[in-house]
């Protein structure tokens, strides 16, 4: 009993893994162009002050702060393709599921953006603070909060669908429906 289930557990730890290898590369980009707007990075080298490097260090900071924002997402494709052998089928599949998941889950609930924010002085894009933890937007989607777990979650389940169904077949009528 405990051999399969610590040899299922292996194989999500080893799904889990190309998501997780992206993490440095992106945590690099983000502390170097983070590190060359530091203003007291600036006074020991002026030349970071110039229009060119302040552009490069901020596509730096921007290209690293996506991959992190964007987490949960990046795990639902990264455990599907891990746990499908590599399809794509099932990576898209992943994808679909988890924005239908954040929908349906910000429907539910009756959240909106104005649910989701708090506005300093009414501004509408100054000052934004989260009014409830538990809220977000996600990809545009005002949702529950559901973080690196709800994608992994809708990874797995995309991953054991297209498992379960990418070989069945399907009468001719309905064969553009049908597996590979």
């Amino acid at each position: 009993m405990f051999k399969k289930f610590f040899g299922q557990l292996q194989r999500i730890g080893k799904a889990l893994m190309l998501p997780v290898a992206i993490l440095p590369a992106a945590g690099i980009l983000l502390a170097f162009g983070n590190a060359m707007k530091n203003e007291q990075f600036i006074q020991i080298a002026p030349w970071l002050k110039s229009d060119a490097i302040v552009m490069i260090a901020s596509v730096m900071e921007s290209s690293g702060q996506i991959i992190f924002d964007n987490l949960p997402l990046l795990f639902a494709i990264g455990t599907a393709l891990g746990l499908a052998g590599g399809d794509g089928v099932a990576a898209l599949a992943a994808l679909v599921g988890y924005l239908i998941m954040n929908t349906t889950m910000g429907v539910v609930k009756g959240l909106t953006i104005d649910n989701i924010f708090s506005y300093a002085e009414g501004a509408k894009t100054l000052g934004q603070t989260a009014k409830e933890p538990a809220n977000a937007l996600v990809l545009g989607i005002p949702t529950l909060q559901t973080g690196v777990f709800g994608g992994i979650i809708m990874g797995a389940l995309a991953a054991w669908c297209y498992n379960k169904y990418y070989n069945i077949t399907l009468p001719s009528f309905l064969g553009f429906f049908a597996g590979k």
